[in-house]
């Protein structure tokens, strides 16, 4: 089985917008050593969005998805380039009322829109589903509501459904039996593990990559890092 790892470049929580076009292409550049990201989720404020696309569409070789919540979010991402899009939910009610001031229901609704207009673009559309291990308010969520989000995803077109431990209260002894039960190959994880939710409290950033890779080479060899 192939393994993958993503990667999330996540200024979302950056209290001021600066540039970083040039950074992030020179990062990109000295971390890749001639090689490109296998995927980069592009989670950022979004002042400076169309750049930030112009930059990234030159690397070559990368899948890019946007996060784009609402129709607006999507054409404004279509405009600056982008050519995969992704959406989110979440399997806790409290954590989606929090985050984005809905129930679950609600927001599977509004993404018919998107997800609509994608394939009218024959655009990819990547779902994700935040709590999968458990919420900061609900505690453990329980794997049905999960298995309910994530088919809701795929059923309005969804072609991959990344399954989010928020809060990082996963631990080996349940993610690990899910991702050889379930076949997962492809895993999310954050350079310099940037990032984080401002509702999710305690939660101080994403997992690191490397970290991600030293886990998984401890079940077996032939996972690696593709940058």
């Amino acid at each position: 089985m192939q393994r993958l790892q993503a990667h999330r470049y996540v200024f979302l929580n950056c209290a001021l917008v600066t540039p970083f076009v040039d950074e992030f292409r020179d990062f990109i550049k000295r971390s890749s050593k001639g090689r490109r990201p296998s995927a980069l989720d592009i989670e950022k404020r979004m002042a400076d969005a169309k750049d930030v696309m112009q930059a990234v569409h030159k690397l070559g070789g990368a899948r890019l998805p946007v996060l784009t919540p609402t129709l607006k979010g999507f054409n404004a991402a279509i405009a600056a380039g982008a050519r995969e899009v992704a959406v989110f939910a979440s399997a806790s009610e409290s954590f989606s009322k929090s985050n984005i001031n809905c129930s679950i229901e609600e927001s599977l609704a509004r993404y018919h829109a998107v997800t609509d207009a994608a394939k009218q673009l024959s655009i990819p559309i990547r779902g994700y589903v935040s709590c999968v291990a458990g919420c900061p308010v609900e505690g453990p969520i329980p794997p049905s509501k999960v298995a309910y989000v994530a088919k809701e995803l795929h059923d309005i077109g969804c072609f991959e459904i990344s399954l989010a431990n928020t809060i990082g209260v996963g631990t080996p002894g349940t993610v690990v039996p899910m991702l050889l039960a379930m076949g997962i190959s492809t895993v999310d994880s954050s350079v310099a593990g940037l990032g984080g939710c401002p509702y999710a409290k305690g939660a101080s950033g994403n997992i690191a990559i490397e970290d991600v890779v030293y886990m998984l080479n401890g079940l077996c060899q032939g996972f690696f890092l593709c940058l």
